[in-house]
């Protein structure tokens, strides 16, 4: 997990940050649908999911944007059901991160309507 030692020193450094998830940092097959020419070699949602887990663990999350969703570009709208299980997440870890009581409070909303859509795609 590289990721790791980055997110250490900079805890030494901050207590809060913004959880900026850009979809082009993303391997193609799990997120086709973005602004840039997909390059091979991104990003899975594991590495997504252990790096959000990670932030939350040691910092407060003031905010957090999913971004660079282009819907004309998206295959299968792959990117979209990767966009929800993103917020999904992101909902769910307001539970366990440090967030603000108002992010607490819209978490369980945004987490009911992105599974709502994701269960409509019958996601895995």
């Amino acid at each position: 997990m590289i990721w790791l030692p980055p997110l250490e020193r900079l805890a030494r450094r901050v207590q809060e940050i913004y959880l900026h998830i850009d979809f082009d940092g993303f391997a193609p097959e799990v997120a086709p649908g973005f602004v840039d020419e997909p390059v091979p070699g991104g990003l899975s949602f594991e590495d997504a999911e252990g790096i959000m887990r990670a932030a939350a663990e040691r910092f407060r999350i003031r905010a957090a944007t999913p971004a660079t969703y282009t819907p004309e570009l998206d295959k299968e709208e792959r990117t979209l059901r990767f966009g929800l299980r993103i917020i999904e997440l992101l909902g769910g870890l307001t539970q366990q991160s440090r967030w603000l009581s108002a992010a607490n409070r819209t978490s369980a909303i945004v987490r009911a309507a992105a599974r709502e859509r994701v269960e409509g795609m019958k996601l895995r």
